[in-house]
């Protein structure tokens, strides 16, 4: 088992960043931030190139995948994005366990693995992107037009992901309710619950 640290400098307490690699399984427990996403980024790298190197070695017609487990209250939408991007171009399968909670932006991760597991007592929260924005008048159509675009890349990763069809998404992100691990499959956040 191996354990990376870093620490987060987005809050006024310093906290450790552990993410934890054992075998083919990373765990990501904690919220998204660049720090945090950062590390996963980078783990995801040198776990595909072994699980590459493990199918060379053995000869398997496709490498091992890697079973990324997630608990997370969300976080920042960029850095989500950037883990999503980095998921879907990974030429080694990506799968995810939902556990626990796994909220906001860290749904946009789970949905975009290739297979995507739920533990029976999992609550996922997906809802509207927030902004803390303060400024002028015209600095706040500003930030109307580019929360218009994050939400559009959000509502397009659930839309291509999950079985939502555009109104009941739409529906459902302007609230925040939880959904249990039978919802999640009803709505295709989840293929199967384990």
């Amino acid at each position: 088992m191996i354990s990376n640290e870093d620490v987060d400098d987005h809050s006024d307490e310093k906290q450790k960043i552990v993410s934890v690699i054992n075998n083919n399984e990373l765990y990501f427990y904690e919220g998204i931030n660049p720090s945090s996403i950062l590390l996963i980024n980078k783990n995801i790298g040198d776990l595909s190139r072994h699980m590459l190197i493990t199918q060379i070695t053995f000869d398997l017609p496709e490498p091992p995948h890697i079973k990324l487990h997630i608990n997370s209250d969300g976080g920042e939408v960029f850095s989500a994005l950037s883990l999503v991007d980095r998921i879907r171009s990974s030429k080694v399968p990506i799968h995810s366990y939902s556990e626990g909670l796994v909220a906001s932006a860290a749904t946009l991760i789970s949905v975009s693995c290739q297979k995507r597991y739920i533990r029976r007592n999992t609550i996922f929260l997906i809802h509207q992107v927030r902004s803390w924005f303060e400024g002028t008048y015209e600095d706040l159509k500003d930030e109307k037009q580019n929360m218009d675009l994050i939400m559009k890349i959000v509502k397009d990763i659930y839309l291509k992901h999950t079985k939502f069809k555009e109104e009941e998404l739409d529906e459902l992100l302007k609230r925040d309710i939880y959904l249990n691990a039978d919802d999640a499959i009803r709505y295709g956040l989840a293929d199967e619950i384990i």
